[in-house]
């Protein structure tokens, strides 16, 4: 459920789908910095494509998604911010987060609600679709990210992920 009204108030709309503002503890909605990077600072951004079964494992996907945002609402350290796309009709969900390093990354992949998703996600993924995931450094110069730019870096560079 908190899935879906964090998309309600969504900032950007193409085509069949919908995505939330990037924003969070070090970014306003709008990309205002509200941490100050380090001189030459490398950041990590990280983006997810899944396809959703229908049935228990979208059941499962949204108690598994309730989980990971409350874990990122609590305001993680290393956190710049995240936004969640969804595709209005059918069961495609995207992600996308922006960290301060490397390790405040991997913090949030082995975190309790991550490592839950994880252990779900033969039981949540469409067999019959390949699901991507990437992640890779950015400058905070580069912030704010849209999603027409991730989506193309997505297409280009994400590892298919095998469920």
């Amino acid at each position: 459920m908190l899935w879906i009204l964090s998309l309600v108030a969504c900032d950007y709309y193409t085509g069949n789908w919908i995505y939330s503002p990037l924003e969070g503890p070090g970014m306003e909605i709008g990309g205002e910095l509200l941490v100050e990077p380090q001189d030459d600072a490398q950041w990590i951004a990280a983006s997810t494509h899944l396809y959703v079964s229908g049935g228990e494992g979208m059941k499962l996907f949204n108690e598994n998604m309730e989980a990971m945002q409350e874990t990122l609402d609590a305001k993680p350290e290393g956190l710049i911010a995240y936004s969640l796309g969804q595709e209005l009709i059918g069961r495609e969900y995207k992600t996308l987060t922006v960290w301060e390093s490397e390790e405040a990354m991997y913090s949030f992949v082995m975190s309790p609600a991550h490592l839950q998703a994880m252990a779900d996600g033969g039981d949540i993924a469409n067999p019959d679709k390949v699901s991507t995931t990437l992640s890779w450094e950015i400058s905070p110069e580069e912030l704010p990210l849209d999603w027409k730019q991730v989506n193309e870096i997505m297409e280009e560079s994400g590892v298919q992920a095998i469920y």
